[in-house]
């Protein structure tokens, strides 16, 4: 897409910072750099960069299942949950244990300790949960896929509270009611690509991981895996948010690589709820709920030329500025 004067000269059009409910996401970029946090992440065994799901190299992190893992320092980050989720892309390459850890807050596994996590088991998919003294999980057989698949865990240990996990944005039949639970208090630093207990790592790669302090909705999964899935967007978890502050009012409006968005509150927009709509010519629609959501269009602005045209541009100019000063000095 061509850059416009409008991006260039007027920086405050720019994405905003996420939504406060989500505390930390990375793109995993060959690194865990946190987008949202501040606490980068730290790679450990043989921990490198691998292609994403839209094969950009060096944008995704690859894990041998041998030693390899990405801790993150829980000193600064929430230490108490009443409700969370987890966002993350993952890929399987070699068939796995017993319990294998993904996505884990607070670390996973060991008997009484206080965390939540997206896990394999074997090749399923699980979402554990424990407060210390209990854990839930819920299962999707065969959940756990050799292709680039986004999962997702949320729950809420309040009145009616319930544990659930999702695949591309659907969620599995498996439910759990943690409304007897107690406040989630991690008692571990966080970990990417293994489960905190030795030998229970994951083999194949992970991108794009958010931790969030509400449950997301339904509506709102969907939604991260559809602007996460298009090949044109390619929008993590923190831009996801960025479009959920614009829908419930927080931003009055956000420009995310060229595209302004905006709230549409009429019930116009089309699409299931959480799904994303191509309208053309570069817009987007992103329907948060009854046909309310976000609206995307490009960004309006003078285009510059491509580099070629600019150059042969620039070099004219120069050639008539210098042909002025030749006969002004004649």
């Amino acid at each position: 897409m061509r850059l416009s004067f409008t991006a260039l000269f007027l920086p405050f059009v720019l994405t905003s910072a996420a939504s406060a409910a989500l505390v930390w996401q990375s793109n995993l970029d060959g690194d865990a750099t946190a987008t949202v946090g501040g606490v980068n992440g730290v790679l450990n065994g043989d921990t490198t960069g691998t292609a994403d799901r839209f094969a950009n190299a060096g944008s995704a992190l690859v894990f041998d299942g041998s030693g390899d893992n990405v801790t993150i320092d829980k000193t600064t980050l929430p230490s108490a949950f009443d409700s969370g989720s987890i966002t993350v892309w993952a890929r399987r390459d070699a068939a796995l244990g017993s319990q294998v850890g993904i996505v884990g807050v607070g670390g996973s596994g060991g008997g009484s300790s206080n965390y939540f996590n997206v896990f394999a088991g074997g090749d399923d998919l699980r979402a554990d949960l424990d407060d210390g003294s209990l854990r839930e999980a819920v299962t999707e057989s065969d959940g756990i896929s050799s292709s680039w698949t986004m999962y997702a865990m949320t729950f809420d240990v309040g009145v009616g509270g319930t544990l659930r996990a999702y695949i591309n944005g659907n969620a599995i039949a498996d439910t759990e009611n943690v409304s007897d639970r107690s406040t989630i208090v991690p008692n571990a630093d966080w970990v990417i690509g293994s489960d905190r207990i030795t030998d229970r790592y994951f083999t194949g790669a992970v991108d794009d991981v958010g931790v969030w302090t509400n449950e997301l909705s339904a509506t709102e999964v969907a939604a991260i895996y559809s602007v996460g899935d298009n090949s044109t967007l390619q929008y993590n978890a923190a831009e996801a948010a960025t479009l959920f502050d614009v829908f419930d009012g927080t931003l009055p409006g956000a420009t995310i690589d060229l595209l302004s968005w905006s709230r549409v509150d009429d019930g116009s927009l089309g699409g299931a709820d959480g799904e994303l709509v191509d309208l053309g010519g570069g817009s987007f629609s992103l329907n948060l709920g009854g046909g309310d959501g976000v609206l995307g269009v490009v960004v309006s602005g003078v285009v510059i030329p491509e580099p070629s045209a600019f150059l042969i541009w620039a070099l004219g100019l120069l050639g008539l500025g210098w042909c002025a000063r030749r006969r002004r000095t004649k």
